[in-house]
């Protein structure tokens, strides 16, 4: 296959914007797209190779995957030869353990499996993971074992039909996508089927119908290819520009950065202006390192933000960022290089490449085998406060488990027939009872009012994730409002708590981002998201009383880079930013006419510096979610102020 520069410049627009995703650079909050680029070109070029060898009659398996091994191993043995030491000498066995079991899984193509279960790629904690991002090699590998038996199956017995079958398949892993994207959506972004369609683009694009369409379309019509190679251009800078992690992915919207890559893959031909922006020398140059700095960037952002304890800066990270891209060019000359072509030297190469692997994975399989070197890390790594900080975290910050008393005091996810009959049964029993809604911050204070209440009826009905504003038709809030008009008369009270961080935006209009809080960065109060929220209380009021209990001080501070107690501090800015956003709320409400009622968590909980850890607890599981022990203190706290309890603190209507 003819060389085409172009084609390392797209890789560099593909790399770069990852790397300053990753790195926090609010400019490129779709970043991530950088991804989907590139399955399209490997999809292109892995396709284009083997039709090629097809055809000249020189295809191999062996050839195919030895130079595939050749390809990908070097640089990421490298890579994790340098994970290993580092990780042992910063993180803890929580994280070791999971960094163990990546290693394991990079070797055996299940990183993305292994990833989807134990990470969310958007999750404020997701960066703590050195090696998360090699999910897309997986989903790389497990299509190079397949596509190429597909490629020779179909030139054999269909070859006529090789594009339109394509087609169906692209087609059909794009509909799985778009429908997994809004229904299981961590499985829509981490798996091959619905990836796929991503990279069967760039190789239906490959195809010879389409390649010589494309030749003759550019030829006949200068004019319009010049136009769709700039246009590809843009959709994918639009794209990396306008996108973030709200953004539902890799649906209808990963459209716009894989069709912008075939627009450039397909027109942005020699002579071309889109051909020169991204012929460009230094574009050109990223471009063929670029396979290394996605290797190595993570890691390297990761291990500076552990080893800093805190989000790194914007000044920390223009350095790093530049270091990401020398240490790649080093990888990429004394690596990848020398290893990547057959020579005289090729059992010698061949070793370079294959001996660190058994290395590598017997240092994962250890450190599964013993929950992250758990007891070499907590007696010679560790000292005292290192210790009692750790057996905190870990007794105290496993995920939410919902209590029930399996009679009447229970939670679910959704409003349903079986919650109707248990409803009335309780009502018949106890009388009216209490119903607390709202997303996984609501799950956090139903488990806070079941340990402190003495309610007998008490039901929480919520769903991670689901507000007001949110359009999600998993989302239970049309429903409850059915349900409430059907049993005014078996309701004593609502209570509605939420996430505050869905009720900010940073600098670019986005929920709940990390920018929000971070120091000398704009924010705004999201008031589409609190009309709606106080719209949707004054339906539920007509019928019975609800009261909104505002949002708590969120710590908002990456547990697993605490290096003792008397570093568990929630910063100042993030306590000013809540409490102003309470007081906006307080305001709102008592300028308006509502018939619900607003309380201050922020006034009865006073979540301050000092409350991340109290008395022994570990308060919070995550950056926002209340741990056992949290729960707990805040249960007692509402206690005090009769949260829950039909009393007078909270009237009627």
């Amino acid at each position: 296959m003819k060389y085409r520069k172009e084609v390392d410049g797209l890789r560099a627009v593909a790399v770069v914007p990852v790397i300053l995703y990753h790195a926090g650079w609010s400019f490129f909050s779709g970043g991530y797209v950088g991804v989907d680029i590139f399955f399209v070109i490997s999809g292109f070029l892995i396709t284009s190779i083997i039709l090629d060898e097809i055809r000249s009659g020189t295809f191999s398996y062996r050839r195919f995957y030895a130079r595939r091994a050749r390809r990908l191993l070097p640089a990421l043995c490298a890579v994790l030869l340098f994970c290993i030491p580092v990780a042992l000498a910063l993180l803890g066995p929580q994280a070791l353990d999971s960094f163990a079991k990546g290693l394991v899984a990079v070797f055996t193509m299940t990183a993305n499996i292994l990833f989807w279960k134990q990470t969310d790629y958007f999750a404020a904690d997701a960066g703590l993971n050195p090696i998360l991002h090699f999910w897309s090699l997986s989903v790389e590998e497990q299509y190079y074992v397949v596509f190429p038996i597909v490629c020779v199956f179909l030139h054999k017995m269909a070859q006529k039909s090789f594009t339109a079958i394509l087609l169906a398949a692209l087609i059909a892993s794009f509909v799985l996508a778009e429908w997994a994207t809004h229904t299981h959506a961590s499985v829509a972004f981490y798996f091959l089927p619905t990836r796929s369609w991503e990279l069967l683009l760039g190789a239906l694009l490959a195809t010879p119908k389409l390649t010589q369409f494309c030749a003759e379309f550019s030829s006949r019509r200068k004019a319009a290819a010049q136009f769709l190679g700039v246009f590809g251009i843009v959709l994918i800078l639009y794209s990396i520009a306008i996108y973030n992690k709200a953004t539902p992915f890799p649906g209808v919207y990963a459209l716009v950065p894989t069709i912008g890559s075939v627009l450039i893959l397909a027109f942005a031909r020699q002579g071309s202006l889109a051909a020169k922006v991204l012929g460009w020398k230094p574009f050109v140059g990223i471009g063929l390192i670029s396979y290394s700095a996605y290797l190595w960037h993570q890691p390297i952002l990761t291990f500076s933000e552990i080893f800093h304890g805190e989000k790194l800066p914007f000044q920390y990270t223009s350095v790093l960022v530049p270091l990401c891209l020398i240490v790649a060019y080093f990888s990429w000359r004394f690596v990848e290089v020398p290893l990547r072509k057959p020579s005289s030297r090729g059992a010698l190469a061949q070793a370079f490449v294959l001996i660190p692997i058994p290395l590598i994975v017997a240092v994962g399989i250890a450190g599964v085998a013993t929950h992250g070197f758990e007891h070499f890390i907590y007696t010679r790594r560790f000292n005292d406060t290192q210790r009692v900080l750790y057996d905190a975290m870990k007794e105290q910050t496993a995920g939410i488990a919902l209590h029930s008393d399996g009679e009447c005091r229970f939670a679910v996810d959704r409003v349903s027939d079986s919650l109707q009959t248990q409803f009335a049964k309780c009502f018949e029993r106890y009388g009216a009872g209490n119903i607390i809604i709202g997303d996984s911050h609501a799950l956090n204070i139903y488990n806070a009012m079941y340990v402190s209440d003495s309610t007998k009826f008490f039901v929480g009905i919520m769903h991670v994730g689901c507000r007001p504003d949110t359009k999600d038709q998993d989302c239970p809030y049309a429903s409850l409002r059915q349900f409430v008009q059907n049993n005014r008369a078996k309701i004593g009270r609502i209570f509605y708590h939420q996430s505050g961080a869905h009720l900010l935006q940073d600098d670019k209009g986005f929920q709940d981002t990390d920018d929000i809080f971070a120091p000398e960065r704009m924010f705004s109060f999201d008031f589409p998201a609190i009309n709606a929220t106080m719209a949707y209380l004054d339906t539920l009021s007509a019928s019975v009383p609800v009261v909104w209990l505002g949002p708590y001080v969120e710590a908002r501070v990456n547990l697993q880079a605490l290096k003792s107690m008397d570093s568990a501090r929630i910063r100042p800015r993030v306590q000013t930013i809540f409490t102003q956003l309470d007081s906006v709320l307080k305001s709102r409400h008592g300028t308006e006419t509502r018939s619900w009622r607003y309380v201050s968590l922020v006034d009865i909980l006073a979540i301050d510096s000092q409350f991340l850890w109290l008395n022994g607890c570990l308060t919070f599981r995550d950056t926002d979610h209340l741990s056992v022990c949290g729960e707990e203190i805040v249960g007692e706290r509402l206690k005090k102020h009769a949260i829950g309890m039909t009393t007078s603190y909270l009237p009627s209507r």
